[in-house]
């Protein structure tokens, strides 16, 4: 593998393990939910205590 190539190849894995620790994402029913209420607000209606509740 010539000197330039093996440069382009880190250059990329490098530029993939970027994407994949921007993408590290967990996700849980809490931030499901959230996330589903900021997104559609208009369409979803806030949770109350006394639904959350039950």
């Amino acid at each position: 593998m010539s000197v330039h190539r093996f440069a382009r190849q880190l250059q990329a894995d490098r530029r993939v393990q970027a994407f994949r620790s921007a993408l590290e994402l967990v996700s849980t029913d809490q931030t499901s939910r959230a996330y589903l209420q900021r997104k559609h607000a208009e369409c979803i209606p806030a949770l109350s205590s006394a639904d959350e509740a039950e």
